[in-house]
């Protein structure tokens, strides 16, 4: 199961099973939060936390970095080089 935010792509945001795609996934083990970046599998990262907070901050930023690369990326025929 994946976390989805509206009008993104499942495959872009957390993930709260494993994955193994270099995209990040949570699992919680015995109250201890696990950040986990498998690619291939390689762990490529792996964060641990018992603050919830620290792990929504992660969850949040990396959900909100997605988007605004891919709209970004989506808006550059919008403002092309040197316009303006």
């Amino acid at each position: 199961m994946a976390a989805k935010l509206y009008g993104d792509r499942t495959r872009d945001l957390i993930a709260f099973s494993r994955r193994d795609a270099a995209l990040p996934s949570v699992e919680v083990d015995d109250g201890i939060i696990h950040w986990i970046v498998r690619e291939r599998g390689r762990e490529l990262q792996h964060r641990t936390t018992a603050d919830l907070d620290e792990a929504l901050h992660w969850i949040a930023l990396d959900a909100t970095s997605a988007s605004s690369i891919r709209w970004e990326l989506e808006q550059r025929h919008r403002f092309p080089e040197g316009a303006g």
